[in-house]
């Protein structure tokens, strides 16, 4: 049975400040510091699976939302850029506020299989068959129809196009559609194996499995391709030798890719957006479970201890312990952590490794800032 566990922990000690929610799914924070998560409730069919949405306020207020909703959802939710939640799930777009209140419901015309995207007038969905604008007071903009299933997240362009990833009965390619509805191109993808990203000059960057289902395990035939946004052709192709989590793009413009080899090794794979030249490859023991990147650039990630605190050559900055594995890539918004630990969605202060034996803040473990043992507020 799906639970709420609510404590407040000292804001002096080496603890996490807040449990929030349980979920089973990665969680997002807003610009507002609120955190959503959510779980699929069992049904004896599709249609009738509900969807709970858990919101609450990350630094570990006693007042928890529980929206259920009617059909399950296979995507993660995020906030839209008024820090509503956006829940794309049977057919419809719903909106709700952190209060809980339905904001809005909108029919779709297909099935949704993909975490919509917000524009600033209002939202863009992904379903089979195509993407849809919806408009802020709720209208259906345009369609752009699709061959297949769109799945994945959807990333926006800096001009407002949509880039998706889409499945038409397991041939996979990538598409992007205008900010006015019009399909520029369409380009065809072995199969993807994640969420794409996007660069700082639109670059589409999208992880691909080349070779076979054993080759994959060992990470063999796992790629990363970048494609041109004006035309959808290949950039570059760079091999990541790991399983992969979704690409990360830095501050300063290179492509990270987390991700596992085996049950005991994962590793950073890093290269430049433009080139795919690469510039790291480091490897490390244990699992990983996804990854952040701050605004300095440092990587955050579900590991063995926790989460750790990376550079991005792969050194080991520190660490936050956790009572549970993390089981999603951690969500970060100023100065809080927000990361699923199995179940239950915990969250932490953040300080500056770099002055935090100065500022106040008290160390889980090690000899002080950089030792890659962690602190916590």
């Amino acid at each position: 049975m799906l639970w709420l566990l609510l404590a407040a922990c000292s804001p002096g000690g080496g603890l996490p400040n807040a449990i929030v929610a349980s979920g089973q799914s990665a969680v997002a924070i807003s610009h507002r510091g609120d955190v959503v998560t959510h779980t699929n409730r069992p049904a004896t069919g599709e249609r009738d699976a509900q969807l709970q949405v858990f919101v609450g306020p990350a630094t570990g207020g006693l007042v928890l939302t529980t929206t259920v909703l009617t059909g399950g959802s296979e995507r993660d939710l995020r906030f839209d850029h008024s820090g509503r939640v956006m829940v794309a799930a049977n057919r419809q777009l719903t909106i709700v506020h952190p209060s809980g209140v339905v904001w809005a419901q909108v029919p779709l015309p297909g099935e949704v299989r993909a975490a919509p995207a917000s524009v600033d007038d209002g939202w863009i969905v992904g379903h089979d068959g195509g993407i849809t604008r919806v408009s802020a007071s709720e209208e259906l903009l345009w369609t752009a129809e699709l061959q297949g299933t769109v799945r994945g997240h959807l990333v926006i362009g800096s001009d407002g196009s949509a880039y998706a990833i889409v499945d038409d009965a397991g041939a996979f390619s990538a598409a992007r559609v205008s900010a006015e509805g019009k399909l520029m191109w369409q380009a065809a993808l072995p199969t993807v194996t994640t969420t794409p990203a996007l660069a700082k000059d639109d670059t589409l960057l999208v992880t691909v499995q080349t070779g076979s289902l054993l080759d994959a395990a060992s990470g063999e035939g796992q790629e990363l391709h970048a494609l041109d946004p004006g035309s959808g052709d290949t950039v570059f192709t760079a091999s990541i030798g790991a399983q992969p989590m979704p690409p990360l793009v830095s501050p300063d413009g290179d492509v990270l890719v987390l991700g596992n080899i085996s049950a005991e090794v994962s590793q950073l794979f890093v290269c430049d957006a433009q080139s795919g030249r690469v510039s790291a490859r480091a490897r490390f023991d244990g699992l990983t479970t996804g990854g952040a990147l701050d605004d300095q650039g440092r990587l955050w990630h579900g590991c063995r201890e926790g989460v750790c605190v990376r550079n991005q050559s792969g050194r080991l900055l520190g660490s936050y312990e956790s009572y549970a594995p993390v089981s999603q890539a951690p969500a970060l918004y100023d100065g809080l952590m927000v990361a699923n630990m199995s179940g239950d969605i915990q969250t932490w202060w953040l300080g500056d490794a770099t002055t935090a034996a100065n500022d106040g803040w008290s160390r889980v473990g090690g000899d002080g800032p950089g030792t890659g043992q962690g602190w916590g507020r």
